[in-house]
């Protein structure tokens, strides 16, 4: 038992005086602890010790405000990319080969694709109504408090619209609904003579 100790290289090499049957131990605090016996082959050849972390249970994590950090600042996802909804993700799960046929002939796919839309469309309904625009609906556009709700769903049916709501830009949003609320309005008066 010599007790020789040295330290590895910044690529993890090492040398050391050892005989057969010497034990070597290798430690490091983030490194689970290893023993290895020298054999004879060990001393004709470079052999190659492969060491594994320590894995530590937490306690406690605190994330501090770290906003930039995300999917796509880590590499996860690609700039752009928009997480698909659990309706889109049962959609495209549902589909391929023999599922396909059997989803068309029980009206299945059918159903997922309404369960889809009328997701979607609840989805832009909210951010709608998150933008909190309704006071102009009455005063600006000329929509009666009655009908605020239907006026909603009209808006969210229009692609161009949709285009505006989704850029989050006040100003595009309320153009889009300007040229809207005539089509509305002159829907209404019709439907009320």
């Amino acid at each position: 038992m010599t007790k020789e100790s040295t330290k590895t290289d910044i690529n993890g090499r090492f040398s050391i005086n050892a005989l057969e049957d010497h034990l070597l131990v290798f430690y490091d605090k983030r490194l689970d602890y290893m023993r290895h016996s020298i054999s004879k082959e060990d001393l004709t050849v470079i052999f190659t010790v492969v060491m594994t972390y320590k894995i530590e249970e937490l306690k406690e994590v605190l994330v501090n405000n770290y906003s930039h950090i995300n999917a796509v600042s880590l590499g996860i996802v690609t700039p752009g990319f928009v997480m698909p909804t659990k309706r889109e993700r049962l959609m495209r799960s549902s589909g391929g080969g023999i599922f396909t046929v059997v989803n068309e002939l029980t009206g299945q796919a059918r159903d997922l694709r309404t369960a889809l839309a009328y997701s979607r469309k609840n989805e832009n309904l909210e951010k709608l109504q998150r933008l909190n625009l309704r006071s102009y609906y009455t005063k600006s556009f000329g929509v009666e408090a009655d009908y605020h709700e239907d006026f909603e769903r009209f808006l969210v049916e229009d692609a161009t619209f949709l285009s505006a709501l989704k850029s989050q830009h006040k100003h595009r949003v309320l153009f889009q609904m300007a040229r809207l609320a005539v089509d509305y309005n002159v829907i209404m008066q019709s439907e009320t003579k």
